[in-house]
Order: structure tokens, then C-alpha cells, then sequence
């Protein structure tokens, strides 16, 4: 039978409400707290029994503090002296226990239990939900930035739909919080100084928890939705090192706190530790993943094979073609793909290039073409012309004119994909069927 047993803690940190009843029950059920990271709480086996706890909080303790500074162990003192037994502490959270029936309360001053409630969330939360605010703010302005320079690539890329997808929730689960817990603050303020009683909190633990999975889950839908491999290696990789140098420089702080280091030289030397070990990190595992990338075995040849259009479709050819696969993603608004196929060592034979969207929402047809029809900056004054789609058994086709002469470059409509083909060489009626074939 296993004597400790760790749990993810869901609570906000100034739930006393909740953490003081989650704590009583797990007594009753034969538990007891006796440590409290800021995400990880442990529990030790007792004699299942009926306890009373406390949350209070110290406003003066900081996380970099040797444990416990002068007055904190004064606090602490006063509390046994009331009979009540620290369990655990966490930054400026003080939690105690009690057998007594009825115990002394520690608190007996609403405006002050609420006013230092509020102090400690300043020196800690309160800031890391600007912040969190301030970053979803900042990267949600980076996503419009990044979509305005264009709906296809954007809309059909997991990665970016998925990271901007991670930010809106992110961003709603801090602007949620600061809700919260302002509007907690103003009716236990208010009760407080008019009634003389403390507003219980009001739990947030079920909502933290749905937060922490969608948070967790898209966080794996990111990485596993990634078609190449390649990318989700360097994806996943990237998270891992990320959780590793945490948890890393949280040790360290641990480490300093405990043998004593004043807040000052720790809080110093944490933000050293956490910048070397950034650098070393990057230093020993980059090459790893630039290794794994280049070592994969991908050959771009091996997915010529599911492409809807290849070059041998066009021209009776059996030289054989490098595949050049840029682009090739799809998400459930659209499907994106920018392919080259040129020979392989002889330059006169014919060479095809296309740019294909398959847009599965039809709002964005319009925009997708848009996008397509955009003229490449090294072609200064071109211009598509509409010419007869017939040809090509499509909706509605166009050829670039570069201001002296039309090019073997077109852009092609049919009902559920827009094609922007450009060959080496002038298509003849019979390939420009083919080509209608294949998407019309």
C-alpha cells in the first residue's frame, strides 16, 4: 500500500474556500497534505479523521526567500501557539491543521484577510495574468498580421491554425480569471467592511481543470496534426525542452532557497541558471533535431505517387523527374499544395510547377483566388487577362501578360479547387483537356 500519493492541483491560488473543504475531505479519506508546489500538491497516509484547515496568506514570503524568513516563522508560531500545525506553504499560501473541535480561527479580521489576500496576488498571479493577457493580445495581432498576407497559406496550415486557436483560449482563460477574481475582491471587500464577515471564494477548480486539458490537448493536437514528420519531431522536441528547462530552473531555485540564499542572490542566479541552461540546451539537442530532419528518409519522389497532378499525366515522357513537394498541408477549411517537377539532369526536358488549393469552405473561395491571382513581385506590371476556359473544361481561366507577351502561366477555377499551372513549355488542347479531366 502506497504511503504518498501526488495530485495535480486545480485550485486558484486564493481559493481558500475550496482548498480548505478539498483538504478536509481528503483527511477524511485517510490524507493529509504536506507539500504544495505551485502546480503538484502531496499527500502523506494517516488515520482517516475529521481535521480542520486554514488557508491563510503572508503577503511578506516570496518565492526566493529562504524558508522561513523572521517574521514568516514568527506567523508560524503564533499559529501553533493557537494549535494549529503548518501542512504545507506556497509562496505567500500558508495552509494549517487542526484536531481541535472548534479551533481558534487565524484569521479574525475580514478587511484584513481580504486586503492580504489581494496583496499576495500582486506579488505573484495577478501579474502572470497581464502577462498571459498581454502575450494571447500580442500573438492574436501576430495571427491577423500573418492572415492578411494571405488567406490560403494561412487557413490550410494546422500549425498556424492551431497555434492561433492555443492563444484565443489562452488569452480567454486569463481574461477570465482577472474577471473572476475581481469580482470576487469587490462583494468580499464590500462584505467585509460593511457586514464584518469573509465572502466565501468562489471555486474555480472544475473550470481550471477543463482549462489545463484543452490547454494540454492542444498542445498535442498541434504537434500530432502535422502531416510531416519531420515537423512534429522538431515540434515536439521543442515543448519537451521547454517543460525540461522549467522544471529544471525551478529545482535550482528550490535547491538555492533551501540551503538559504537570501531572495535577492537567488532570484539572481535563477535568471542566470535559466539563460545557460537555454543555451546549452540549444547547443546539444539543435543539431540532434537538424540531424533527425536531414536523416528522416523523406523523399519527396515517394509522394508524387498521391499528387492529383504529376507531369507524366501531361507529357509521354520516361526520363525520370525530381518531385519538389514546397508545400504540401490541408486543414478542414482548405488544402494547399505548391509542387515543381523537374527532370533530372537534363535541362530540356519539359519541367511543370502549380500551386493547388482545394477549398472545402465556400466562403472562401473568392479570397483564395485573390490570393492566386496576386501578381509575384519579380513580374512588375503583369497582368491576368481572362481567357476561354473551355480549353480546360473550367469555370473561368486567366494568363499572365508581363507587359510585353502572354507566358505559359495560368490560373484556373473549377467547382471545388483553383489551379495555378505553369509549364515550361506551351500546352497543347489535348493536355489542356487532360487537366480538365483531373479536376473538373
Amino acid at each position: 500500500m502506497r504511503d504518498n500519493k501526488y495530485v495535480l492541483s486545480n485550485f486558484t491560488f486564493y481559493d481558500r474556500t475550496g482548498i480548505q473543504a478539498y483538504l478536509e475531505q481528503q483527511a477524511a479519506k485517510g490524507w493529509l497534505l504536506e507539500k504544495a508546489d505551485t502546480f503538484l500538491w502531496r499527500f502523506r497516509r494517516i488515520e482517516p479523521k475529521k481535521l480542520h484547515f486554514s488557508v491563510v496568506y503572508f503577503p511578506g514570503a516570496d518565492i526566493y526567500d529562504p524558508e522561513p524568513g523572521e517574521e514568516e516563522q514568527t506567523f508560524r508560531e503564533f499559529c501553533a501557539h493557537g494549535g494549529w500545525t503548518l501542512a504545507a506553504s506556497s509562496a505567500q499560501m500558508q495552509i494549517f491543521w487542526s484536531e481541535a473541535e472548534n479551533p481558534m480561527p487565524i484569521e479574525t479580521d475580514p478587511v484584513m484577510e481580504v486586503d492580504n489576500i489581494h496583496k499576495s496576488m500582486k506579488k505573484g498571479m495577478l501579474p502572470s495574468y497581464w502577462i498571459l493577457i498581454l502575450n494571447g493580445v500580442l500573438q492574436f495581432a501576430l495571427q491577423l498580421i500573418y492572415l492578411s498576407d494571405g488567406v490560403t497559406a494561412y487557413l490550410s496550415s494546422h500549425l498556424r491554425l492551431s497555434l492561433a486557436g492555443l492563444w484565443i483560449l489562452l488569452l480567454i482563460i486569463g481574461v477570465w480569471r482577472l474577471i473572476h477574481y475581481y469580482a470576487w475582491r469587490r462583494q468580499a471587500k464590500w462584505m467585509a467592511e460593511q457586514e464584518g464577515i469573509f465572502e466565501p471564494t468562489r471555486s474555480m477548480a472544475r473550470v481550471e481543470l477543463i482549462s489545463a486539458c484543452l490547454v494540454f490537448a492542444g498542445l498535442l493536437g498541434m504537434i500530432f496534426s502535422l502531416e510531416d514528420r519531420r515537423m512534429r519531431v522538431v515540434l515536439g522536441i521543442s515543448l519537451l525542452l521547454a517543460f525540461v528547462l522549467i522544471g529544471l530552473v525551478e529545482a535550482f531555485r528550490r535547491k538555492l532557497k533551501r540551503e538559504g540564499y537570501e531572495a535577492g542572490a537567488n532570484k539572481t542566479a535563477t535568471t542566470i541558471a535559466a539563460v545557460v541552461l537555454t543555451i546549452v540546451l540549444l547547443i546539444i539537442v539543435m543539431p540532434m533535431v537538424s540531424n533527425a530532419v536531414l536523416n528522416d528518409g523523406h523523399n519527396d519522389n515517394d509522394k508524387a505517387a498521391g499528387l492529383k497532378l504529376k507531369i507524366w499525366d501531361l507529357v509521354e515522357d520516361t526520363q525520370p523527374y525530381t518531385t519538389i513537394v514546397m508545400t504540401d498541408q490541408e486543414t478542414f477549411l482548405l488544402g494547399y499544395q505548391r509542387v515543381h517537377q523537374v527532370p533530372e539532369g537534363a535541362l530540356t526536358i519539359p519541367s511543370l510547377q502549380y500551386h493547388l488549393v482545394e477549398v472545402k469552405a465556400d466562403f472562401l473561395y473568392d479570397k483564395c483566388l485573390e490570393d492566386t491571382m496576386t501578381i509575384p513581385i519579380y513580374m512588375p506590371g503583369g497582368v491576368f487577362h481572362s481567357i476561354d476556359p473551355a480549353p480546360w473544361g473550367a469555370e473561368a481561366a486567366w494568363q499572365l501578360h508581363n507587359g510585353e507577351e502572354f507566358r505559359n502561366w495560368y490560373v484556373l477555377c473549377y467547382e471545388d479547387y483553383i489551379l495555378e499551372i505553369i509549364p515550361s513549355w506551351e500546352m497543347t488542347t489535348a493536355q489542356m483537356e487532360t487537366v480538365g479531366e483531373i479536376f473538373g
